[in-house]
């Protein structure tokens, strides 16, 4: 069967569905108490591991591992999405989405995207919370013009996430190890805790993204600002390619011997 023609409109309703379905199974796995206590409260206290150790090594230090561990709570979130795009085939369901005539490449696009808005919450509450008590300077204008950048992080790195999860659709088995392992290699390579490792940080996302946070928290946005976010955007876009390529052809694989359904 060949995927039917859609308009943007109709395929931006799949993947709002899709998205509503993803928040679904998530609200379905967190009480707010359980994700205060439990979730979050894990988050926080990494951030602020890494944030102390900066005392220790000298000025300016506390500043830049809280910055850099807290931005990379948006990518970490994202890359969630390796192991919840599988979560269709968990659930009997990916079969079905491939059998049906509209492409179910658009639905795993926006089955994970619930994870953005709670990246952001992270990212911007662990900010504030472990930083204004560790006395590190954050303008609230400053931090309100970061917000857009944190969004772009987090939906460059989200495509990246989808990338990995569907080269892992076949092999459930690998979902957690491939993105554990993405998120290790983004945390040593990108910037976070050490300057960014060029020029193979340059392919990744965040590495652009974390540049222009901090460079807007310690002057305010400007030119050189503009064209890292360029870049992150760029990025983003060229890992949103591979991972719509990946899936389109996983699907028409699909379609043509069933794969999907027999594969490990």
């Amino acid at each position: 069967m060949r995927p039917s023609r859609l308009g943007a409109r109709q395929g931006l309703r799949i993947v709002w569905y899709a998205t509503r379905s993803g928040m679904s199974d998530y609200s379905a796995a967190f009480t707010w108490k359980s994700w205060l206590a439990g979730w979050y409260l894990r988050i926080l206290a990494q951030v602020l591991f890494f944030a102390t150790i900066g005392a220790l090594l000298g000025p300016g230090q506390t500043g830049y591992l809280l910055v850099g561990n807290a931005v990379f709570l948006m990518t970490s979130h994202s890359l969630l999405a390796t192991a919840s795009t599988t979560w269709e085939r968990d659930s009997g369901t990916l079969p079905l989405l491939v059998a049906s005539p509209a492409p179910s490449s658009l639905v795993l696009l926006g089955r994970s995207l619930f994870w953005i808005p709670e990246g952001l919450v992270c990212a911007v509450g662990a900010l504030l919370i472990v930083g204004i008590p560790l006395g590190v300077p954050l303008p609230p204008v400053r931090v309100l013009w970061c917000l857009p950048m944190l969004l772009l992080i987090g939906l460059s790195s989200y495509c990246l996430g989808v990338f990995l999860g569907a080269t892992v659709l076949t092999r459930n088995d690998l979902r957690n190890v491939v993105g554990q392992a993405a998120m290790t290699t983004m945390m040593v390579v990108c910037g976070v805790n050490f300057p960014a490792v060029r020029p193979v940080a340059g392919l990744l996302p965040l590495t652009h993204g974390l540049a222009a946070v901090r460079a807007t928290l310690d002057r305010g946005p400007d030119a050189a600002v503009a064209v890292q976010l360029g870049y992150e955007a760029a990025t983003g876009a060229g890992w949103l390619a591979a991972a719509w390529l990946v899936l389109r052809w996983l699907e028409a694989r699909s379609r043509r011997d069933g794969r999907i359904v027999f594969s490990g």
